[in-house]
């Protein structure tokens, strides 16, 4: 399950599929990754960091607060839920 800002956003094929679509194009922005935190609970694992974007022409930027939940199933970590907000005043 993928949320969003504005609700339920693209999941996993959808998301593959805009992948594909732009393969080998080089993206209009810069992402970087801060404050992450990692928290484990048993086979329960929660990732919480902040994602920023920044244009390359512009320098404009917007950040998200980004949670994932990851769940060990048979030793494998897979991602289950993956939710982002915009961050006050963006």
């Amino acid at each position: 399950m993928n949320l969003g800002p504005s609700g339920l956003a693209p999941g996993k094929s959808q998301l593959l599929k805009n992948f594909q679509a732009h393969a080998g194009e080089a993206p209009a922005y810069v992402v970087e990754t801060s404050d992450m935190r990692v928290y484990l609970l048993g086979d329960t694992a929660v990732a919480a960091y902040v994602k920023t974007y920044t244009g390359k022409e512009s320098g404009a930027t917007a950040r998200e607060d980004m949670t994932h939940i990851f769940v060990r199933d048979h030793g494998v970590w897979k991602l289950r839920m993956s939710r982002s907000s915009l961050r006050s005043g963006q």
